[in-house]
């Protein structure tokens, strides 16, 4: 037997995406010929799932393995309060897998010995645009090494600390919560997040360094982290986990405008581009509404509606037609009574609805807002808790500076939750 792969995934792939693995066999031209691929999944004692395919007319056989694979992925969401260690795994976020190939043919097919493929793969719980897919690679993307900066998983705009200018940056509110997420390749890449502050003439008010006790990669969870980036989650770090360089605690103090954050390996050198954030506290009249939402890339985003928001709610109810009258007790005559209830309704449920506008945002903004209309799942954080609800709107018109200037987002929200009247 030889089995020859012929291609596989990067290492890192998102799993809505292709998941191709294609193989050649020696043997392809026998009777009852079929390729077969076993997934591992970490921790297995055996396979999970054996997949047997026919030869393509050219001989090869294809595996596309996202179609099992994504069952197993989802978004991790923090806790409000719960991340007062500062790092957090996301083992919800990414599922660790191997494969092996083998081959088996003639009259009994009998599956003859398998060959395992190039290592262990991460898929992650991202989906990307075809076109974007079409590109990827994950070099740039996972955290490595200090001369192949990775990213925070966020389409926000990120750039090398050696480049930052302050001026295009992630706006943020005193009091709100926001993470950023990243995938650690390499042991130690990720040893510690910086972050640094900046008063409102950019220059530096802070430093401070955080380590990451995941950064060996040694426990199944480490690969996947989130850690707390907003001005308000960032105050459940405890204090004995910040290294103060400069400046002192808190972190975002009356005097920070502006803050960053990057990761560095062990020796402080960076590893990855940094992340901006721009405090805004604009006064505005109306209720504001913070929603997180898994974006392309698996993690959670984080929005502010501070427009003219509208709470309101829909009803569904079922009736029937009562027949009038009864009998009265005394008399034993049929009666009528001004009361009487004709049509009677009876399973009222309700359900909460909210209409929200943004403030006004620039095209940058509003490309990046389009990945949560589209977002499978989305929190209304109320600064205690998180609600589940969903984004009714289901279609946008793409709007540019050119043509429209500034320009503001509506959204149709509802709760997943259904209310029962009695």
């Amino acid at each position: 037997m030889a089995i020859t792969i012929k291609k596989t995934p990067q290492q890192y792939e998102p799993v809505h995406n292709e998941l191709p693995f294609v193989v050649s066999g020696s043997n392809n031209t026998e009777t009852n010929y079929k390729y077969w691929c076993d997934v591992w999944f970490e921790g297995s004692t055996t396979y999970d799932y054996r997949l047997f395919k026919f030869p393509n007319p050219d001989g090869y056989g294809y595996f596309n393995l996202n179609t099992i694979l994504r069952s197993y992925t989802k978004g991790d969401l923090e806790i409000l309060g719960d991340d007062a260690e500062g790092f957090s795994q996301c083992p919800n976020m990414y599922k660790p897998f191997n494969v092996y190939f083998g081959e088996s043919y003639g009259a009994t097919g009998t599956v003859t010995s398998g060959l395992v493929s190039s290592g262990t793969y991460y898929t992650y719980d991202g989906s990307l645009e075809w076109d974007e897919w079409l590109s990827y690679n994950q070099v740039g993307v996972v955290i490595k090494d200090s001369t192949d900066l990775g990213k925070f998983l966020t389409n926000h705009y990120q750039v090398e600390y050696s480049s930052l200018a302050l001026d295009t940056n992630q706006k943020i509110h005193t009091g709100e919560n926001a993470w950023v997420y990243f995938a650690a390749h390499t042991a130690n890449a990720a040893s510690k997040i910086n972050i640094i502050t900046f008063d409102s003439t950019k220059n530096i008010n802070g430093s401070f360094t955080v380590s990451n006790p995941f950064a060996d990669l040694t426990g199944s969870g480490d690969r996947f982290v989130r850690f707390p980036s907003g001005t308000n989650n960032m105050d459940y770090i405890p204090t004995a986990d910040i290294t103060v360089n400069s400046g002192a605690l808190p972190i975002i103090d009356s005097d920070v405008s502006y803050y960053i954050l990057v990761l560095t390996n062990s020796g402080g050198t960076a590893t990855s581009k940094c992340v901006p954030y721009e405090i805004v506290d604009n006064c505005s009249k109306f209720t504001s509404y913070r929603l997180h939402y898994q974006n392309k890339w698996g993690a959670y985003d984080s929005f502010t509606f501070k427009g003219k928001n509208v709470e309101g709610g829909e009803v569904q109810r079922k009736s029937y037609k009562k027949v009038y009258g009864s009998v009265d007790a005394t008399s034993g005559d049929w009666s009528y009574t001004k009361a009487e209830r004709g049509i009677t309704h009876y399973d009222t449920k309700s359900k909460r609805r909210l209409k929200l506008i943004s403030d006004w945002v620039d095209e940058r903004e509003y490309e990046l807002l389009l990945e949560l209309i589209e977002s499978p799942r989305v929190f209304w954080d109320d600064s205690n808790s998180l609600f589940a609800v969903n984004i009714v709107t289901s279609s946008y018109e793409i709007k540019t500076l050119k043509n429209d200037k500034l320009f503001n987002l509506e959204l149709d929200v509802e709760f997943t939750q259904m209310n029962k009247r009695q």
